[in-house]
């Protein structure tokens, strides 16, 4: 068993003693067992969340301490991510399996054209059409709104609902960071 600080013996031990206070409940049924299952449930639980922390952290640190580098690390994420998104063979319309790159994106090129349509030369709107066909239309003071200027409030509120174990951006840092030092920024 590969140690993580100590965490996988923690986890595996204090399952071991749930399991340990349940059967002696089952057996025994009496109020002290129960408090000891529920205490061993506690500790059980409260060792997988650290352990699951600590893979996050882990986690981060590892693609922190690789991942600006122009490294194996790096280039085998983006290999991973490319392969995994990458189109190999498709159905063109006649319904023939195209598997050559160039006649893929063709085929992606010529669906999407034709879902589309082709160039046309930009048509007058007329609004007034439109009109009874909507359900709600902005007032002077909404649309207004829309312009405003951004403000520090919202962009603090916005900022503090991302979560703090996305990945870090570009500068390596993560959400719990900036957060942390928000006061200062």
């Amino acid at each position: 068993m590969e140690s993580k600080g100590g965490f996988d013996e923690k986890c595996f031990l204090a399952k071991a003693f749930l399991e340990k206070a349940q059967a002696l409940f089952e057996t025994f049924k009496e109020d002290i067992l129960l408090h000891l299952v529920q205490w061993c449930r506690a500790i059980y639980c409260n060792a997988v969340d650290l352990e699951a922390s600590m893979l996050r952290q882990r986690a981060k640190l590892s693609w922190v301490k690789h991942g600006d580098q122009c490294s194996k690390f790096f280039f085998s994420k983006i290999n991973a991510r490319w392969a995994k998104q990458r189109v190999y063979q498709i159905r063109n319309a006649a319904g023939f399996l195209v598997s050559d790159s160039d006649q893929v994106a063709a085929e992606f090129l010529s669906f999407f054209q034709s879902l589309l349509g082709g160039i046309q030369q930009r048509r007058h709107i007329n609004l007034d059409f439109l009109q009874p066909h909507l359900q709600h239309t902005l007032s002077v003071e909404e649309a207004n709104a829309l312009i405003l200027p951004v403000t520090q409030a919202e962009i603090k509120a916005a900022f503090f609902e991302i979560s703090e174990d996305s990945a870090p951006g570009p500068d390596g840092y993560t959400f719990a960071f900036y957060k942390a030092a928000w006061p200062e920024i």
